[in-house]
């Protein structure tokens, strides 16, 4: 590689279409890293990311610590962009804002979470963070561990490649049905606020409606419908 004088590798999923899936970039960019390492190439180049499924401070937090050298999140700014297009950018803050300015503000608000969990850890520099693999592994085979992640810990085994495959293929048929008059819809899967039909989590609105009610008025009966729901979610997380 390096006698060739290839520097860089880029990974991207610009090119994702009808007929291409995108496969997600922590596990792209973990697979190259690895590959670099095995094979003595590492320090010869670097790898950068032009990733679509980069927005939040914990994808940056994964990506960079698991060898990517530099993330492009081009998704993220052309949804800022078109938030600001729209309006809602200026509804929310009372102000307008250019596009430059925008993606500066995202640019350093991920900055700063970035800095916020390394400083957990006791880093200061993305330098001694990049590829230090400071994770644990959670619902992962062992065969993607292996092969994308090798040396994370990972105790608690589940989606394997094949798993993974599936719901690749899930999310391209939505973003690119069958008919294509039909209309592409943003589904929310509840990862971060309650969802009816989304992802379970502990506080559902049932689950703090029966919690309060045992709380203010001591009625064992709403205490143990609590319970109940508790230790159900739990189950579910657990099984898979």
């Amino acid at each position: 590689m390096g006698e060739k004088g290839t520097e860089a590798i880029i990974l991207s999923d610009r090119l994702t279409g009808p007929d291409r899936m995108a496969l997600p970039s922590l596990i792209s960019a973990g697979a190259v890293h690895q590959h670099l390492l095995k094979t003595k190439q590492r320090p010869k180049a670097a790898i950068f990311s032009e990733a679509g499924d980069c927005k939040e401070v914990h994808d940056y937090a994964t990506i960079f610590g698991f060898g990517c050298d530099g993330v492009c999140p081009y998704m993220a700014y052309e949804a800022l962009c078109k938030m600001n297009a729209d309006g809602l950018v200026e509804a929310k803050s009372k102000q307008e804002y250019s596009d430059d300015e925008i993606m500066t503000n995202y640019r350093k608000a991920v900055g700063k979470g970035l800095l916020k969990v390394m400083s957990k850890m006791g880093i200061s520099t993305l330098q001694s963070y990049k590829g230090a693999q400071v994770f644990e592994a959670v619902g992962l085979a062992d065969e993607i561990v292996s092969r994308c992640f090798t040396g994370t810990t990972t105790r608690i085994q589940g989606t394997d490649f094949e798993a993974l495959y599936r719901d690749l293929e899930r999310l391209h048929h939505i973003g690119y049905p069958d008919n294509s008059n039909s209309p592409i819809l943003v589904q929310n899967d509840g990862q971060l606020h309650y969802r009816d039909g989304g992802e379970a989590h502990l506080n559902t609105p049932g689950g703090m409606a029966n919690l309060q009610v045992s709380s203010f008025c001591s009625m064992s009966l709403s205490l143990s419908l609590f319970g109940v729901m508790y230790t159900k979610t739990l189950n579910s997380h657990t099984s898979t």
